[in-house]
């Protein structure tokens, strides 16, 4: 979830490290990989991105994908 269409997404891994994994204690696998789905489905579903006009990407995808059914 860390590749952009053109590659690393480094931007990408700064905010899910700021977002995420320092605000856990990480003990375990289990609780690592709930914490990752769980800030996954955020960034794509509710987190505002400036680049999208302060939607989110889902929000974006759908609105444009949307408006290209319409047309």
């Amino acid at each position: 979830f860390l590749k952009s269409p053109v590659g690393y997404d480094r931007a990408a891994e700064v905010v899910f490290k700021q977002e995420a994994v320092y605000l856990h204690d990480l003990e375990d696998r289990v609780q690592t990989k709930r914490v990752i789905k769980d800030w996954n489905r955020f960034y794509n579903s509710e987190r505002p991105h400036t680049a999208l006009g302060k939607r989110s990407p889902d929000d974006a995808f759908f609105y444009t994908q949307g408006t290209q059914k319409a047309a």
